[in-house]
């Protein structure tokens, strides 16, 4: 690959890695190559440079907002239900946008044994419980849960309340048809709360006194499908792939029981689809993106009328479409695409040129350059 940099990490290297605490994904991408951990404390990871919101996170070609626990303390993925991930650490292809810094694709874990297998994984901060098979060769699933039982943990050895706890819950099905298509479903929810009574904290005068509530989480719901072609256009092979999902991040800060409520809620209606054409050494890929968002943040007080403080709605939507071909030719590896992008209500248009060229030296060592325009949307 012309990629600079670019890292796959199978499940068989990733699950040797020693773990402290809960295993994850997250903390074994800070030892690759160009990845610095936000500090000591947390999974957070900065790629070259960037801060760690400007890395792209793909759960099955899926975005998934914040994919920590805790302020970054934790992953969002289980372990069990991860396959392998690929990390592209800059200059990466015009097929990816809307970040600046990397791209982090995790595969699902696909069960190739037959029957129905399961594991259950308890560590110092929480158990998971993972459940996977398949049927008849031809459809694997795979779901998981996890909690964290730190709460309890506290409650049981002290007096001290620890009113925190997150959950995970994820799933993928993938089934194979006979006309060699593939069909994926792809499920994700997580969230974090925070949740104790203001009396706790001492004066409860403020806010009226009652309960203190922040949540915070991820909802993911994808499906795709993938089609061979076979020999059309001229080409060895050629494929097409489509993928529709719903993402969503949301918060909630509840202070007094309703005295005062922060919610802030993103949703994006997301369409991914593209052209894969095969020629000898020439790979080409064309395709598009279209995002629908929604976003709505609203602060209430259950003594005043509704949305008599803030209230904020925004609807706006982005669609690109790129190009992108690769030429091998003995020992270079070349790579050229466009991506160019619109958002509307913005009246912002853009293209981004990128390249990248490898240089193998010999079989033990290469060289690439890489450049371009890698803008946010």
């Amino acid at each position: 690959s012309p990629n600079p940099g670019v890292v796959s990490v199978t499940r068989e290297i990733f699950k040797r890695v020693p773990v402290i605490g809960e295993p994850d994904v997250l903390r074994v991408v800070q030892l690759l190559p160009g990845v610095v951990a936000t500090n000591d404390f947390t999974a957070g990871y900065n790629v070259r440079g960037g801060e760690s919101d400007q890395n792209l996170v793909l759960l099955d070609g899926f975005p998934i907002y914040n994919p920590f626990h805790l302020g970054g303390l934790f992953g969002t993925f289980i372990d069990e239900t991860v396959g392998e991930f690929e990390l592209i650490p800059g200059g990466f292809p015009a097929r990816y946008g809307t970040r600046l810094s990397s791209v982090l694709s995790v595969v699902p874990r696909a069960e190739d044994r037959g029957g129905v297998h399961g594991a259950v994984n308890v560590s110092l901060l929480a158990s998971s419980v993972s459940l996977g098979g398949t049927i008849r060769g031809n459809t694997s699933w795979n779901a998981a849960v996890r909690r964290t039982y730190a709460d309890r943990f506290v409650s049981a050895l002290s007096d001290n309340q620890l009113p925190y706890w997150f959950t995970d819950v994820q799933t993928h099905l993938r089934h194979r048809f006979a006309n060699g298509g593939t069909f994926s479903l792809t499920g994700y929810f997580g969230e974090d709360v925070l949740a104790a009574s203001l009396a706790s904290f001492g004066d409860t005068t403020q806010a009226g006194g009652g309960a203190l509530r922040f949540d915070w989480g991820n909802t993911l719901v994808g499906v795709s499908y993938t089609q061979p072609l076979g020999r059309v256009l001229g080409s060895d092979s050629t494929h097409v792939m489509q993928r529709l999902s719903q993402t969503g991040f949301a918060t909630t800060l509840d202070l007094g029981s309703g005295s005062l409520s922060l919610r802030n809620r993103l949703g994006e209606s997301r369409a991914w689809g593209e052209v894969a054409r095969w020629r000898g050494r020439h790979e080409t890929l064309l395709g598009y993106e279209w995002s629908s968002y929604n976003v709505r943040y609203d602060v209430n007080s259950v003594a005043l009328p509704a949305d008599a403080i803030f209230k904020l709605r925004q609807r706006p939507s982005a669609a690109s479409l790129y190009i992108d071909h690769t030429m091998r030719a003995g020992s270079i590896n070349a790579r050229g695409g466009l991506r160019g992008e619109t958002v509307t209500g913005t009246g912002w248009t853009g293209l981004s040129p990128r390249f990248s060229v490898k240089w193998f030296a010999n079989k033990d060592l290469a060289f690439t350059l890489a450049g371009g325009i890698f803008g946010a949307t």
